[in-house]
């Protein structure tokens, strides 16, 4: 995060599915130039953090649950135009930092991809 920042980054967020933090993870983060690490409820969080976003993934189970009871597809819930939250508006934004390193030869490369969705 830190070296993304000193490349021109204006914050840096991370993002992953299954928070499995251990050792000094919350430390880490909360030491770190990280703004935002969000993650989901799939597993447990032994400690709060105000730099740790934990979204639920109750929606999507319940939707699994039903269409499976209802010999519905599952497939579905995962397409982009697919939304948890009927009547809501809402813009996702993701960035990505890639980096190819030779030696002391750092070349950053950022690509940025919105999704906006109305409902």
């Amino acid at each position: 995060a830190k070296l993304i920042k000193d490349n021109g980054a204006r914050t840096v967020r991370a993002v992953c599915t299954h928070p499995v933090l251990s050792g000094k993870a919350y430390e880490n983060i909360e030491n770190s130039v990280l703004e935002e690490l969000i993650v989901c409820d799939t597993i447990p969080m032994k400690h709060s953090s105000d730099k740790i976003r934990v979204l639920t993934v109750a929606p999507l189970i319940s939707k699994a649950i039903r269409n499976i009871h209802e010999h519905g597809s599952i497939s579905s819930l995962f397409r982009l135009d697919n939304s948890f939250q009927p009547n809501v508006y809402y813009t996702a934004e993701v960035n990505t930092f890639t980096s190819s390193c030779t030696h002391q030869t750092l070349k950053p490369s950022f690509t940025r991809r919105t999704l906006t969705k109305y409902n």
